[in-house]
């Protein structure tokens, strides 16, 4: 069943429920008596404290506490120099007014004053902040002598999207010269401030980048749910940046100065990757796919020398593990997903609704708070997270067959929804008391929370999996500058080059599949469909979910 429907039909649920019990004459002090209707503990709520005026758990203040590390000042925070160089011209999806309480929480957060000087101070208007690629072509067309003709301003978009989005053939980006994209390159000029503050922030010593309220202590806290996270999903613009600059630097030969610019995306994609949303992390892993292209052409780079090569290569090794999924499921999953039920818990009020639009839920639902256990249900939703918790240290297929059993358990069967989307369900509820309500209810909302997870997991693989295959391919690199031709055979590589050979990690005990006639090599895993579909990616013909490295 879609997950719309299963959402409506927990609304419904609700709201029926709610009203039924309205209709038996609920007092309006009987209700405030109720509003405390769960227990903060560690079994309930993971976190205890810090604790708002409602009795929820302010999880904003103890996910940032917990990530916190000890130590970290404004000047040796990665994070604040980032925050400067994304700078904040553009209005993000909250209002502007929205946007600038959440702007002075975060910089409070950050150690920045506005009435502060220099370091310390809010960052500059103007001057530092990045400009994205539609930013530079929206100005560029303003800017145009014929500004207002609609044939002259077509004809400049389609020019300006020809080069600034150029690909080859193979709908790849490739390296390049400044002849050849002129624009591309007037666009990466404008924004060296703040690559270069992208490239601080990656030698500090810390990265600590809190969440914060888009609101102000007068108004309904938010929940983590709706925390506002610009900064994150906006270091893709610098990722984007890094790599088109790092492309220049390699089709002007100048391989060195795209390794630094490659590595940069490198260490961001992981510093973002972490301590967030499943949505940011994945952010962080289609960062580190970013990078991962820019490797390739490194690689193949005849200017960057055998011992630059084998120095990018340790680097890369040394780097920490690329993703903690387990962290992010573990900890920020688990307390959004706790913030969420909590105030769904105390919470009948319609403002507070706003905070669900993420899931789907209606605005007009309103909670019922008394008609279900809710420190079950919390208790429960802990219980599932040390469930997927305990399949991180599993291989990736058992991983698959455990979280399938789980979502199995969650979903229960097909009849189980059937009977939730039904117009009676309400009624039965009722009449089958609070320990079947709290029951279906909890493990509906378990159930809308797989899909994403599942994702998450596989993407971690895939990317891992990515990048494990890169390390094989400098590797091959080396070899043929050694012996003037690819290895037929990866064995060839051991233990001079390699100490061991990769596994897959899409199958049970095999390694990555190779073929090669010495002047061109293909390297691939047979990907998320589990399929050996023969070195075919997708997009190819015929198509295929293979993750694959070929040369050429």
């Amino acid at each position: 069943m879609r997950q719309g429907t299963t959402v409506k039909a927990i609304a419904f649920f609700m709201l029926t429920a709610s009203l039924l019990y309205a209709e038996k004459g609920v007092s309006t002090q009987k209700k405030k008596a109720l509003e405390k209707v769960f227990q903060v503990s560690k079994k309930t709520t993971f976190f205890t404290t810090p604790l708002l005026k409602s009795g929820r758990v302010d999880y904003i203040k103890a996910f940032n506490a917990y990530t916190k590390p000890k130590g970290v000042t404004p000047e040796k925070n990665g994070a604040v120099y980032l925050v400067k160089a994304i700078g904040w011209q553009e209005k993000h999806e909250y209002g502007s007014k929205e946007e600038k309480v959440y702007r002075t929480n975060l910089f409070t957060l950050l150690g920045l004053k506005k009435e502060g000087k220099g370091f310390y101070a809010f960052p500059p208007k103007g001057g530092n902040e990045i400009i994205d690629s539609y930013s530079y072509m929206k100005l560029k067309i303003k800017v145009f002598p014929e500004f207002g003709k609609e044939k002259e301003k077509k004809a400049l978009e389609k020019k300006l999207q020809s080069d600034l989005h150029a690909e080859n053939a193979k709908g790849e980006s490739v390296p390049w010269k400044k002849e050849e994209r002129p624009e591309t390159w007037k666009w990466i000029q404008m924004n060296e401030i703040p690559l270069k503050l992208a490239h601080r922030a990656m030698e500090q010593p810390f990265f600590y980048l809190p969440f914060a309220r888009a609101t102000t202590n007068n108004q309904q806290p938010k929940t983590l749910l709706s925390t506002p996270t610009p900064v994150r999903k906006d270091c893709r613009k610098i990722a984007r940046l890094l790599f088109q600059r790092a492309l220049n630097h390699l089709g002007e030969n100048r391989p060195d100065e795209a390794a630094k610019d490659l590595m940069v995306i490198h260490q961001l994609a992981r510093k973002i990757g972490i301590n967030g949303s499943l949505s940011i992390y994945l952010t962080g892993v289609s960062m580190e796919a970013i990078a991962n292209k820019g490797d390739y052409y490194l690689a193949m780079h005849a200017g960057f020398s055998i011992e630059k090569l084998k120095s990018y290569t340790k680097m890369l090794q040394a780097l920490s593990p690329a993703f903690d999924i387990n962290k992010t499921i573990n900890v920020y999953a688990r307390c959004r997903s706790l913030d969420t039920i909590q105030n769904l818990a105390i919470s009948s009020h319609k403002e507070a609704m706003e905070d669900y639009k993420g899931i789907g839920l209606p605005n007009w639902l309103t909670t019922g708070h008394f008609i279900f256990d809710w420190d079950q249900i919390l208790t429960n939703f802990n219980l599932f997270y040390d469930k997927i918790n305990e399949t991180n240290s599993k291989h990736f297929l058992v991983q698959i067959k455990l979280q399938n059993q789980i979502t199995k358990n969650a979903l229960k069967s097909k009849e189980k929804l059937k009977e939730l989307s039904s117009k009676h369900f309400a009624l039965k509820g009722l009449i089958k008391g609070k320990q079947y309500r709290t029951h279906v209810m909890g493990d509906s909302l378990m159930a809308l929370l797989m899909p994403a997870i599942m994702q998450a997991f596989t993407g971690e693989q895939e990317i891992l999996m990515k990048q494990e295959m890169n390390i094989v391919h400098f590797h091959l690199e080396l070899y043929k500058r050694k012996n003037g031709k690819y290895p037929t055979k990866l064995n060839a590589l051991l233990p001079n080059y390699l100490a061991k050979i990769p596994q897959d990690r899409f199958t049970e005990k095999q390694n990555l599949k190779y073929l090669s006639d010495g002047k061109s090599f293909k390297l691939y895993s047979v990907g998320r469909d589990l399929k050996d579909n023969k070195g075919a990616s997708w997009g190819e013909s015929p198509d295929g979910n293979d993750i694959v490295i070929k040369v050429p």
